[in-house]
């Protein structure tokens, strides 16, 4: 695959080779599933071996190139979900082909992606790619869209690099379910001289993770050009000139790179708060810490709660009535529960308090659950 110039752009990337692939799945789903995933990955993977626990769950299965299948017993009050996980070195043993088969297979299962890494692979002979630094030299220029961290380092023995790396975005739950890398992979592997191949790869998780998987699903016969578009589109960059993004134009590098190609930018879909998933984060996160500090200190759970926090959220209550857009200033999920609980009703009036005097009070501290 040929990328830039080759589709009539100033020739950037002229005899630059691009291959696009699979680098990384996760995936979770229902644990009854379990014999069906063992047998799609032994069919691929060859036989495993038991091993320890990861990302909370107990047991695993083990396979060649750090493939694991994870899972709890099959007993009561264990987690009825199971993970599978296929890192880099498991993605480069298989055809891409037979990867995405598998994934397909393995979504048919009622499986959610939880992680799918996409990475694109530069090699030039005649001269440096060059995708590092110009990536590096735009975002220090404040060109990139996307993500407002990066960082990039070079390593060095005496006066030689052996390795350089820059990073795009954040992980974890404060990320955006986009992280983006840009390294030496001839440095890395000891493969080529510098410059000569480079990797531009982006981690996807979460919500972005489930859409990039089911674009590729449905794309096909094309699903390496729409790799391409979801790699390429994971971060934008555009000259800084004082305006909102889409009035900044591309900078040169990144628009020759596209080739004509439209990029596919995938962001996380926001969650629609619920009162009951709000109980359930409670019940699942809060009561347990909660019920050890009780158990461990001799304690009533009202009364725990009511030292952390009963007496703060009570003086937070006002007396008056709310104004009428109170209401945007507040997420969903507290109107959902004050109406439920009868603390104002549906037009956003303030009634007499069904909780004070019946249990909630700052006189006996009752705990809401």
């Amino acid at each position: 695959m040929l990328v830039g110039g080759a589709n009539g752009h100033s020739g950037l990337w002229d005899d630059v080779s691009v291959a696009v692939g699979i680098d990384w799945l996760r995936l979770t789903g229902p644990r009854e599933r379990l014999d069906v995933i063992r047998a799609l990955i032994r069919d691929e993977f060859g036989p495993g071996e038991e091993g320890g626990g990861r990302y909370f769950y107990k047991q695993s299965e083990r396979h060649l190139e750090g493939v694991a299948i994870m899972y709890d017993p099959d007993e009561p009050g264990m987690a009825t979900h199971c993970c599978v996980e296929l890192p880099g070195k498991a993605c480069t043993v298989t055809t891409q082909e037979r990867l995405r088969a598998l994934l397909w297979a393995i979504m048919w299962e009622g499986f959610s992606c939880k992680r799918i890494d996409l990475r694109a692979d530069f090699r030039s002979e005649d001269k440096p790619v060059g995708l590092w630094e110009r990536m590096r030299q735009s975002c220090r220029a404040g060109e990139m869209c996307g993500a407002r961290r990066h960082r990039s380092n070079e390593e060095e023995e005496g006066d030689v690099v052996v390795g350089r790396t820059l990073y795009m975005g954040k992980r974890g739950d404060e990320g955006s379910g986009r992280f983006g890398r840009c390294y030496d992979k001839g440095l890395e592997t000891g493969e080529a001289r510098i410059g000569e191949w480079e990797r531009y790869e982006v981690e996807f998780t979460g919500d972005c993770a489930v859409q990039v998987a089911r674009a590729l699903f449905e794309a096909g016969e094309n699903v390496s050009v729409e790799s391409w578009r979801l790699l390429i589109g994971a971060f934008e960059f555009r000259e800084k000139n004082g305006q909102k993004r889409s009035r900044r134009p591309l900078v040169e590098w990144y628009a020759d790179l596209l080739g004509g190609v439209d990029p596919v930018q995938v962001r996380e879909r926001r969650k629609e708060s619920t009162l009951q998933g709000f109980r359930d984060w409670l019940d699942r996160c809060v009561k347990p810490t909660l019920e050890d500090i009780c158990v461990h200190g001799g304690l009533q759970l009202e009364d725990v709660w009511r030292d952390l926090m009963a007496d703060s959220l009570l003086d937070a209550v006002p007396d008056a009535e709310l104004a009428d857009d109170l209401e945007a200033e507040a997420r969903p999920i507290v109107w959902a529960y004050l109406v439920e609980r009868g603390f104002i009703d549906k037009r956003g009036k303030r009634r007499a308090s069904p909780l004070r005097g019946a249990g909630v009070s700052r006189s006996d501290g009752n705990a809401p659950f």
